[in-house]
């Protein structure tokens, strides 16, 4: 008999005081790390960082880090 494997690929991103856990496919691609622009308007939440140009599109980023810590 074999054993149903329960296998999560994916991707541990470090953050200040945790770890995030994404399956690997939910991740489109890895990039480089650029600086998001932001609106000239700042009534943004603090994890929204702004966006960045990729494929041809505004992609948004976002901080999954706790501001607090």
């Amino acid at each position: 008999m074999s054993q149903e494997q329960k296998e999560l690929y994916s991707l541990l991103i470090p953050l200040k005081g945790e770890r995030l856990l994404v399956p690997r496919m939910c991740v489109a691609e890895v990039i480089a790390f650029a600086d998001a622009a932001r609106d000239r308007r700042d009534d943004h939440p603090d994890w929204f960082l702004g966006t960045i140009e990729w494929n041809g599109q505004r992609v948004p980023v976002v901080s999954f880090d706790d501001p607090q810590l």
